[in-house]
């Protein structure tokens, strides 16, 4: 729950990573029901993610709105800094959550360029509790 930097490629083409979670309430009624799909939950802690960190893995949904970094002695809270392609190759990639007034590239999550005759599964963006749908 105190990870504050995941660095570049940490489990970049890590296909068998399904479940991820720095949430410090990994036990409470969303992680339960994240249980069916194959999530990263990031707690508020985080304040960067590496280059192509997560690029390649097989993550459904990718949840950063919590994300947002607070110190530990508290204070203000830093801002979310990702690296360019940190959530990119992600074919299976289908709901991203941003912490609220974010400014993180919608870029850096999916598959830009998916197979011929396949289509993005990327189709929603939160940012706190406002959603934008079909980022492409």
């Amino acid at each position: 729950s105190g990870l504050t930097t995941i660095n570049q490629s940490a489990f970049q083409n890590d296909t068998a990573l399904k479940k991820l979670s720095t949430n410090e309430t990994a036990n409470n009624a969303q992680a339960k029901a994240d249980e069916a799909t194959t999530t990263a939950t990031f707690g508020s802690k985080l304040i960067s993610i590496g280059n192509q960190a997560f690029y390649g893995t097989g993550f459904t949904t990718v949840d950063l709105s919590k994300a947002v970094g607070t110190p530990a002695s508290g204070g203000t809270p830093t801002t979310l800094t990702v690296g360019s392609n940190a959530f990119t190759n992600m074919a299976d990639l289908a709901t991203v959550k941003l912490p609220k007034d974010s400014n993180i590239n919608p870029g850096n999550f999916g598959n830009p360029t998916p197979a011929e005759g396949t289509t993005p599964k990327l189709k929603t963006i939160t940012y706190g509790t406002n959603a934008e749908t079909d980022p492409a």
